[in-house]
């Protein structure tokens, strides 16, 4: 038995962390004993038609090797058209397919064209139904797909990977320095823009897209990183992981995907040594709460408070987060996903 790593990646050099869940990903797979196959490379992150028939060429190259009972890894979402291809083909050889879920659209209503969010649903579980066993953020992730019927296998990956070897963040004097880091428009972080006079913490904000209307005067704007450099770029004393228009509550798509999905920038205010405040709703707050990484807030009309409670814990959250630190830099969430998925499947 053979282990396969399907991969694809882009290189236009953004500074977003948009794929470098999924770069680890294929890093961690590969010091396992996965050997790498690349499906396709494209210039600006969207997979053009050519890339999915390079994508489609490339899979024919590798099921021509492939042996009954080989495991193939590959992770969710790529172009959906490809996936429909690789799936097939990969099916067709009888190996076990092992799928690491990053996004699933119809979980935060996005719709797939005239067909709607029923339409991406149906497409999306048709796809991801073609694997052996799925790879799931959460526990509430696998909850609300065994809901769907999904006749699957299921791991809880419990939390992203975030594979660095730098410096840590620097820890502010001021335990009320809170940042937050990654894509700052408004359609998405709309409560930034709602922060006032009556909220007090002190913000760093690291990342691309903040509005010209962004007005909270106790607030820094650092400018935006690589996912290599940020780290070794912030200081602050805890990170936050907020989404949606409102201070009260996340709300909207992106906020209610919160309690379905691990987000991506838990993992780096973790890997750069830093507790965490998250929504207390959240699929995260149980991981937060239970391992002692940071708190939850049901509203960030709180935040004060609550960051002035726990200001004689810091020390304590501080001493926790580098036990998970140490793990989630090493690739040991995943490392243990795949192998407990190996395990399944065998």
């Amino acid at each position: 038995m053979k282990k396969y790593a399907l991969c694809n990646g882009t290189n236009n050099g953004e500074n977003n962390a948009g794929s470098k869940a999924a770069r680890d990903a294929v890093n961690i797979a590969e010091g396992l004993g996965y050997e790498l196959n690349s499906l396709y490379v494209s210039k600006d992150g969207h997979t053009t038609p050519m890339n999915a028939l390079t994508g489609a060429v490339n899979t024919l190259r590798l099921c021509a090797r492939l042996r009954q009972g080989d495991i193939v890894f590959i992770q969710y979402p790529i172009n959906r058209q490809l996936m429909r291809f690789v799936y097939k083909a990969l099916n067709f050889k009888k190996v076990h397919i092992i799928t690491l879920i990053h996004d699933i659209d119809f979980l935060r209503n996005v719709p797939l064209g005239k067909k709607g969010v029923e339409g991406m649903k149906e497409l999306e579980l048709s796809l991801l139904a073609q694997s052996e066993c799925l790879i799931c953020h959460n526990s509430s992730m696998i909850k609300a797909l065994k809901k769907e019927k999904l006749d699957v296998k299921f791991v809880s990956l419990e939390l992203f990977d975030y594979l660095y070897e730098g410096e840590d963040a620097k820890h502010s004097d001021n335990l009320a320095e809170v940042i937050v880091a990654g894509n700052l428009f408004e359609q998405k972080a709309g409560y930034l823009y709602k922060l006032d006079s009556n909220n007090h913490f002190k913000l760093s904000l690291y990342g691309s897209n903040l509005g010209d209307n962004f007005k909270y005067e106790n607030a820094q704007y650092h400018g935006s990183f690589t996912p290599d450099e940020l780290i070794s770029n912030m200081c602050g004393s805890y990170g936050l992981v907020w989404d949606g228009p409102e201070l009260d509550t996340c709300s909207g798509n992106y906020g209610k995907y919160l309690k379905i999905n691990n987000p991506h920038k838990v993992s780096l205010y973790l890997a750069a040594g830093l507790p965490v405040v998250v929504w207390r709703d959240s699929a995260l707050y149980p991981f937060v709460a239970e391992n002692g990484v940071g708190f939850g807030v049901a509203s960030l009309n709180e935040l004060d408070s609550e960051l002035e409670k726990y200001a004689s814990r810091y020390a304590e959250l501080s001493d926790n987060v580098k036990k998970i630190q140490k793990k989630v830099k090493n690739g040991d969430f995943l490392t243990k996903a795949l192998q407990k998925a190996e395990n399944m499947i065998s």
